[in-house]
Order: structure tokens, then C-alpha cells, then sequence
């Protein structure tokens, strides 16, 4: 595709959009790449957490989101979006006013369509995180590169008692981690819960 420039592998380098401030100019890149993954995942996320409701017969549910970027299924799981309404919203929005973009999105997720769903994001991107979690679309956030480094304590408490660890942003390297780590990723547990870092394998 023209306009944009690729690494190594072939892959659409984003890096530029990846981390601002505000995610407008990140959601109208991927409206133009037509980018659906968290869209399908989205089905098969939800009735891995209802399951998991099921099973501990209890409605509070803790889904942890490798490679959150600017919160998207945290926008689809916790609030009910679809990746169309995020295109629409922040396609049309001021990217230049980020206060008036911030005060918008907190009265537009301050009302979740599913309360008792805590989403909690790690990605890299701290301006990103800080973002999705100052608007609503995440219960809590991690800026740290698990490539990289060991989680700290913190990091360890907030993403710890996981029912549910999903990614969708991050597929080949969250697999990848998992894979040197656990020798699978479906072997890996979290505090002794089953953990399935990617819906779209099931």
C-alpha cells in the first residue's frame, strides 16, 4: 500500500501513530487498513468469560489484554462498541483539542454495558495506556515491554488473579514470550487459573 512503510517482515510500520496522546490518528490508519482482528475475536472473548462466570458462579470477571494499545477491547468487551463506532468516533474527533477528545470519551465509558468486567491493558506504549485508562475504556494499565523485562510487584498485582488473558495487538510476540517461557502457551497459568492468551486460537 502507498504512504506507508513496512519493517523487515513485510509488516506495516505504525510506530509513528503507535504512542501520541490521543488515539485519533491511530484509529484512522486502521479504518484505512480495514484492521477487524479485535471485531471477530470479540465473540469468542465473550463466551470464554461468560464460561468462566459459569464456572465460578460468580459475575466479576478480570480479563487482562497483552498489547492494549489505546484500550480497543476494552471499548468492544467492558462497553459494547463495535470497531465501526470507534471509527466513527475518532475519525470524526479534534485531533488538535485533547482535553475536549478526554472530557467526551470519560461521559461516553462512564457507563460500561458490562460493570462487572474489569479490563486491565499492558502494551509498551505508555502515552497510549495512559490514554485508555484516563477515558474509561480500561479498569487499570501497564506500561511495560515483557520482551524486554520482568514484571515489577506492581505490575504483578494488577494483572495478577487474571481469568482471562487475551491479545489481539500483539499475537506473534505474545506467543512467542509464552512459548520460551511455558515451553506452550495453552500450559500457562496464572495464579492458578487457566490462561488462554489468544481467543482466536480456540
Amino acid at each position: 500500500m502507498e504512504n506507508f512503510t513496512y519493517d523487515e517482515t513485510g509488516k506495516i510500520n505504525i510506530n509513528d501513530i503507535y504512542n501520541k496522546e490521543e488515539p485519533t490518528s491511530y484509529f484512522s490508519t486502521l479504518s484505512l487498513l480495514g484492521y477487524r482482528i479485535p471485531q471477530e475475536a470479540k465473540p469468542r472473548f465473550q463466551r470464554l468469560i461468560e464460561a468462566r462466570r459459569s464456572a465460578t458462579e460468580s459475575e466479576a470477571a478480570k480479563v487482562v489484554d497483552l498489547g492494549c494499545s489505546y484500550g480497543i477491547n476494552g471499548a468492544l468487551l467492558k462497553h459494547g462498541l463495535s470497531m465501526d463506532d470507534l471509527y466513527r468516533l475518532y475519525g470524526a474527533a479534534e485531533a488538535d483539542n485533547l482535553e475536549t477528545l478526554l472530557a467526551r470519551d470519560r461521559d461516553l465509558y462512564a457507563e460500561p454495558a458490562d460493570a462487572t468486567l474489569e479490563m486491565v491493558g499492558v502494551d509498551p506504549a505508555s502515552r497510549a495506556v495512559s490514554y485508555a485508562v484516563d477515558a474509561g475504556m480500561l479498569d487499570a494499565g501497564i506500561s511495560t515491554d515483557l520482551e524486554t523485562r520482568d514484571p515489577t510487584p506492581e505490575d504483578t498485582a494488577a494483572i495478577e488473579n487474571a481469568d482471562l488473558i487475551i491479545s489481539t495487538g500483539c499475537i506473534g510476540y505474545a506467543f512467542a514470550l509464552l512459548d520460551v517461557q511455558t515451553g506452550s502457551p495453552l500450559r500457562a497459568t496464572s495464579g492458578g487459573k487457566g490462561m488462554l492468551p489468544n481467543g482466536a486460537q480456540l
